[in-house]
């Protein structure tokens, strides 16, 4: 074997062992890497797209009941659904830390939108499913064919999953207390980056929650499904979300 040859095995070798530490990290201790891999971290598949941890002590069927139901929210806010996020069910601490979280959704574009679910028994409800579900249907129509995550703000995102979230922080009499009964309403600029609209206690966040679903349902009131259909569709187009939401907004 000549020294060319010698030197281009050992640049192969590293760079194979260097590729599989990345994988290996990326797979087993990033959130994202641990989700799309759960198949493979003790968790069963339930149904298409619904994993739940080894040893789960829920109801399957009821979990599935209560998953078409959160569909069926989802489904009739925006006419149909095109997302097929994956869910992913786990009530161990150690492997909830692995996934990132409890109850969230994260979205990642790799040659398509794949987002993914994770929730504990704790936050199995409707209200949360169909509040994540709609996460995942907003960005399949906002990031479909695009790499641009930041066209919409977070207290639209956050507003529009409220329409399916029924709880009582984000009702309409909990606005109500929120802003004298519609006298102190805080300007849409308050709520800042994703940073600045999760920041503060629970009830902070909550409160924000609060006020950006009802500055949503105002806007959906006048505008409607076709209004919201068009607005994603020109978002993920390119076009403005600023410009588009208030030039039509009440």
């Amino acid at each position: 074997m000549t020294k060319l040859k010698r030197i281009l095995l050992i640049a192969t070798v590293l760079l194979a062992s260097a590729t599989a530490a990345v994988m290996i990290y990326f797979f087993w201790f990033t959130p994202s890497g641990y989700r799309i891999s759960v198949s493979i971290h003790g968790f069963s598949k339930l149904t298409d797209h619904v994993y739940v941890e080894n040893g789960w002590n829920g109801k399957p069927e009821e979990l599935l009941a209560t998953l078409e139901e959160a569909r069926q929210r989802v489904t009739e806010l925006f006419g149909g659904m095109e997302s097929a996020p994956t869910l992913i069910i786990c009530d161990n601490e150690h492997k909830i830390k692995r996934l990132g979280g409890d109850h969230d959704t994260m979205t990642l574009l790799i040659n398509d939108v794949h987002s993914y679910t994770s929730l504990s028994s704790e936050f199995l409800t409707a209200d949360v499913l169909a509040h994540e579900m709609t996460h995942a249907e907003t960005h399949q129509r906002i990031y479909q064919n695009s790499t641009d995550t930041s066209s919409i703000p977070i207290w639209f995102d956050e507003g529009l999953a409220v329409q399916n979230d029924y709880r009582e922080p984000y009702s309409n009499e909990t606005w109500l207390k929120l802003t004298d009964n519609g006298q102190n309403i805080p300007s849409l600029s308050e709520y800042g980056s994703g940073e600045t609209f999760f920041s503060g206690s629970t009830e902070d966040r909550r409160a924000r929650y609060c006020l950006a679903g009802h500055e949503v349902s105002k806007w959906l009131e006048k505008n409607g499904r076709s209004g919201l259909l068009s607005l994603l569709k020109r978002v993920n187009q390119g076009e403005s979300f600023s410009e588009l939401y208030f030039a039509v907004s009440p």
